[in-house]
Order: structure tokens, then sequence, then C-alpha cells
């Protein structure tokens, strides 16, 4: 178990769980005081080490990846401490270069990327980028805020993006690429300044104060799919749209897909017939991969069936991470299904 002791009125700056325990950081704004990190053994409940971080600790997030514990400081100018937590030592000191002279008040760790981001405010706010494979700073996103203005920040594990909340503002960062990608303004929202981010990782759900009118406004998320599905057409051979077929007639269903990722995106098409009880009497695979942005057609060519039924029929295009019998339980949906509708006559 992690705890404080500092020189201070015990105000606590910051809170992460770590195995048993809870490390946590508090520091008295106006006066430089220093803060140790306690390490306790929970079965004894004795302190069995002591960490120093610095002074005016703002902020703590865990990596589990490399089992390193990260805390924002700030000495005149602002640095964020390393704690290597198999050896409950301060590992190393990383430098903010030229935004040293901002002060972080708030961190968040993006398990996606291995990224910490860390709100930083002061005559020009800005989000630091730290890569915890290299413990460097690695960049700086520009973001909606008045001169220092106070903010939480949040990763959402259930869509990947990071939310912070600077001035009234709630916006959205998408981590593969480290831009804001949407913003929401005080009317829609109604997040005060000030306020910091709370997150149910199960749902997404995002939960913050106005502390100018004294409420807790909810946000609610949905999973966000990496590709597109659009522009479904059925053309004849001839290859003129066409929403009515005969038996034994050629056949080509042909769908767009886009990327909306900033990364490469792997995956199976897909692509049913159906008759108007849900019966299938065709599918189609293709294994297809587009990068970050592009777009790409999903095609396939085919003679209907001779003895079919007249009636209507649906075709359906989806896109998936891979065949459910290699995926398991981590098979799913990476767009959404896309549908449209045709006739066999007679």
């Amino acid at each position: 178990m992690y705890v404080t002791l500092v020189d201070c009125n015990t105000s606590v700056a910051g809170a992460v769980t770590v195995g048993d325990g809870t490390i946590n950081l508090c520091g008295q704004f106006g006066n430089a005081v220093s803060a140790n990190v306690a390490v306790i053994d929970p079965s004894s409940n004795i302190v069995v080490s002591s960490i120093k971080v610095g002074v005016f600790p703002e902020g703590i997030v865990y990596d589990r990846a490399n089992n390193n514990l990260y805390v924002a400081t700030y000495n005149g100018t602002s640095s964020i401490q390393v704690i290597d937590a198999g050896r409950n030592v301060r590992a190393l000191t990383i430098d903010l270069g030229s935004y040293n002279n901002l002060y972080i008040t708030s961190m968040t760790y993006d398990s996606a990327n291995g990224n910490l981001y860390a709100y930083a405010t002061g005559a020009s706010p800005s989000i630091l980028v730290v890569s915890t494979m290299t413990n460097t700073l690695v960049g700086a996103i520009n973001i909606v805020s008045n001169p220092y203005t106070l903010a939480g920040l949040e990763y959402n594990p259930v869509n990947q993006l990071v939310y912070t909340n600077p001035g009234g503002y709630l916006q959205a960062i998408d981590g593969n690429t480290n831009q804001v990608i949407g913003t929401l303004s005080t009317a829609q929202f109604a997040f005060g300044p000030g306020g910091g981010i709370g997150l149910d990782p199960k749902t997404g759900t995002l939960y913050a104060p106005n502390t100018s009118i004294g409420f807790v406004a909810t946000v609610t998320t949905t999973i966000r799919l990496p590709l597109t599905i659009s522009s479904v057409t059925l053309l004849n051979s001839q290859g003129s749209p066409q929403s009515s077929f005969q038996t034994g007639s050629q056949f080509t269903v042909n769908a767009g897909i886009q990327s909306t990722s900033g990364t490469t995106t792997r995956f199976l098409g897909v692509v049913q017939i159906t008759n108007a009880n849900g019966q299938a009497i065709f599918a189609g695979t293709e294994m297809m991969s587009l990068a970050a942005g592009t777009s790409a057609s999903l095609t396939f060519t085919l003679a209907l069936p001779l003895g079919l039924a007249p009636g209507s029929y649906a075709v359906t295009v989806s896109a998936w991470n891979g065949f459910p019998a290699t995926m398991g339980t981590n098979w799913k949906a990476l767009g959404t299904p896309q549908t449209v509708l045709f006739t066999i006559s007679s």
C-alpha cells in the first residue's frame, strides 16, 4: 500500500490504486512543500520505505506495462517524476522542455497507445504527451482553453478517447493522432470551470462537477468503430444500379468502406443475402486492410441461384475483426452493418 507523508495540511492532490493499495499525494498551494510517498506493508500496517517526489505534486498515474508511477511536480518549473514501483525508488525526472513554465493540474494514462497525457495550465494551456516507453516528452496538443484555466483529464477505455474539460468545454482527443476531434460547449454540457472528470470504465459514462452552479454533469459515450460502411449499391450485368432481378441473372454488390481510425485497420468484409424469413442464401468474405483515413470498395459478383422464390430479399454488408471461430470472445464488429433491399421477380 502507498500513502503520502508530506509537510502540509494533507490535502489530497491525486490517488491511484497499485496492487493491493493506494498511493496518495498532497501539497499545500502557496508554500513550497516537499512530498514523500510512504510505502506501507498492508499485512503489518508498517511504513517500510519513503519516496521523495518533490514539491507541489499534482496528479498521478500508474502504467501496468512498465510498473512505473508518474507524479507531476512544480518547483518553479514543472517536471514529471517517475517512480519504479518494483523497487519503490524515484527512477528519473522527465524534462518538459519549453513547457516547463506551465503548471500540471491532472494526468491520465492511455493504455491503448502507452502514452501519458498531462493537462498543463498557464498563459497558453496545453495537453502534454509523454511516451512511457521512452519516458520522454513527445508532443503537445493545442486545446480550447482560457489562460490559467484548471481542468480534469481522463482516458475512456470504452471508445479509447482522452477527455478534458477546461473552462466549461468538454473536448475529446484521439490518441492515435493526438488531435482534438470534438468539443462540447458549456451550454451543451454544463461543465463549469475548475472541475475534474470521473469515469465509469465499464459504461464509459463521464462525470464532472459544475463548480459555478453546484451539480454533477454526466455524458454517456459509445464505442467508436474504426470503419464506416456506406454507399451499398446493387448492379446488373451492365454495371448499372438496379433493385429488381430475375433468378439466374448476374448480380453485383458494391460497398464503400472508409477508415475513421488513425492507424491501419485489418478486417474481414462480409456480404450476406437473406430472404424475407432471415434465411441466408449467400455469404461471401474477404480479408482487407485500410491505412488510416483511406477508403476501398468491397465487391462481390454472383449469379442469383435458380429457383429462388419471388419476393423481397436483403443484402447486408458488415466488417469484423476476423472469423468468430478464430477470435472467440474477442470477435467484434468494426463498423455498423448496412442493409439494402431488392426483389426477385417471377
